[in-house]
């Protein structure tokens, strides 16, 4: 995983090195994301920081790609949970479940502009690579805490709409705002059985810079 980010990483800064690339920018979100379905199913707030270029503008079109960290899951409530404990169920009530899964993020997508002035919308889809760093799922009542039996995927490939908008500042200073929606197309993983799908809402403002 790490030599597939390395490599990542040089190829946008080679593509900013030869000139492909017209904008570098940074940005940072703020997402709600949960799982579909039955497990983990409840909305949880998280963050995303992205490094990323726009680049092959054109009057009514450009790509922009990024890469960075996004963390997503999900949580939900257990009723009547019960522990094995000396060879005997104890039940507890209920519970709290969590899923939090740390991600490094890859996508490029494709978006369709209009201008206004100083002010352009865009609309875009981007094909998404989710690379698991880090995973920590348990199970919480009072003070203690297990650790579920959740079988996450290492890779994950997915898509990205969005909408969105930028303004220039002057001829290099550049301020945006981004609205997408991120949802998985092969599975993040399994819990209990149960294939895990997750959904992904991220707002991000970023400011980026015309070389």
């Amino acid at each position: 995983m790490k030599k597939i980010a390395l490599l990542v990483l040089v190829l946008l800064v080679v593509s900013v090195n030869n000139g492909f690339s017209q904008v570098i920018k940074l940005e940072h979100g703020l997402n709600f994301t949960w799982m579909k379905g039955e497990d983990l199913y409840e909305k949880r707030p998280t963050y995303s920081v992205m490094l990323g270029c726009d680049y092959f503008e054109h009057d009514w079109f450009y790509l922009s790609s990024e890469i960075g960290y996004v963390k997503k899951g999900g949580e939900d409530t257990v009723y009547d949970y019960s522990v094995l404990q000396e060879g005997e169920w104890t039940r507890y009530g209920y519970a709290r479940r969590t899923a939090r899964l740390n991600y490094l993020h890859v996508n490029t997508s494709f978006r369709v502009k209009h201008s206004f002035d100083k002010v352009t919308l865009y609309v875009g889809v981007a094909p998404t690579l989710d690379f698991l760093m880090r995973e920590n799922c348990d199970t919480r009542f009072d003070d203690r805490r297990y650790k579920d039996e959740y079988n996450s995927k290492k890779v994950v490939f997915g898509v990205k709409p969005e909408i969105g908008a930028y303004y220039n500042v002057d001829e290099k200073l550049r301020v945006m705002f981004n609205l997408s929606f991120m949802r998985n197309i092969t599975s993040v993983g399994e819990i209990k059985n149960n294939s895990l799908d997750n959904h992904t809402v991220a707002l991000s403002l970023g400011i980026g810079y015309k070389l």
